[in-house]
């Protein structure tokens, strides 16, 4: 009798007997706050052949039964979990339950080649910069060219020095919204930005935080979560290529660089008045959005 297999829409709190076919179009590690050399938990985005998606966590507790048995990308049938609420501050997937993987937890990898790889959610620009479409708690996944970019700034903050560059990314209808990149990212997209304008520089950003300053919107890298897909032969990086040349007419403009300052740090901002300063008390009684 051939097991029934559940869309992830179905999953409730109700049982813990699910059984999924889904790829893990997102993998990533997370460190021990205390000790970073230790991994505290894998996490993973799981989505079906609907593109529905759900958050996974493994513990640190069976991370040695799973952490060789599962790899980024492949397909797989899973069963048994524990089905808790999702209450991520930043959510990977707009489902409002998550699942956490028990020494029970059945992993099988299997092979469908009918089983898509659009990996990503893409959402397009026009959503990105009005604000009546954008929770800032939710993650998303961007794609564009980059067209522009600053230098790369150094963040001071105490002892701790960080790294980010502002790049600017324009979709196949003009439209453009910046994206600022933090540490690792910052080296992987780097030597890009000098290469030929033969052809275009198409980034594709999973799990990118919309945010909001004095009005216009942005997004920003978070620390675990989001990867960088490079002139990506997946299919939604190759459609959106497609697109873009038949509106461009094989004609891309060369990346231009634009003038930075080179440090960036919160005493600067406190200092010349670029934000409010407020006690934890002050802040708690605020009522007024801004940055603070």
């Amino acid at each position: 009798m051939t097991t029934q297999i559940h869309d992830i829409k179905q999953i409730s709190s109700n049982s813990m007997q699910w059984n999924l076919k889904v790829r893990v179009v997102r993998m990533w590690i997370m460190s021990d706050r205390f000790n970073p050399q230790i991994p505290f938990s894998i996490e993973l985005v799981l989505q079906d052949s609907k593109g529905d998606r759900i958050h996974a966590t493994i513990g640190k507790y069976v991370l040695k039964f799973f952490r060789n048995k599962i790899h980024e990308l492949r397909l797989y049938r899973m069963n048994y979990f524990v089905v808790g609420p999702n209450n991520l501050k930043l959510r990977t997937t707009t489902h409002k339950l998550k699942l956490t993987f028990t020494q029970k937890t059945f992993v099988e990898e299997t092979n469908d080649p009918s089983f898509h790889m659009n990996i990503f959610n893409l959402r397009p620009f026009h959503q990105l910069t009005n604000e009546h479409d954008v929770d800032e708690i939710e993650l998303l996944d961007v794609v564009g060219q980059v067209v522009t970019y600053e230098d790369v700034k150094t963040y001071n903050q105490g002892d701790d020095q960080s790294f980010l560059i502002n790049v600017v990314l324009e979709d196949d209808q003009r439209n453009r919204i910046m994206a600022t990149l933090w540490s690792e990212l910052v080296d992987q997209i780097q030597h890009h930005l000098n290469e030929s304008a033969d052809e275009p520089l198409i980034v594709v950003f999973p799990h990118m935080k919309p945010q909001k300053y004095r009005g216009n919107y942005s997004v920003r890298s978070c620390w675990y979560q989001t990867k960088i897909w490079i002139n990506s032969m997946l299919p939604q990086s190759i459609e959106f290529k497609s697109r873009l040349l038949a509106a461009r007419q094989s004609n891309i403009e060369r990346i231009t660089r634009t003038s930075s300052q080179q440090s960036y740090s919160v005493r600067n901002e406190l200092d010349k008045g670029i934000v409010l300063f407020k006690t934890i008390r002050d802040l708690v009684q605020c009522t007024q959005e801004s940055s603070y």
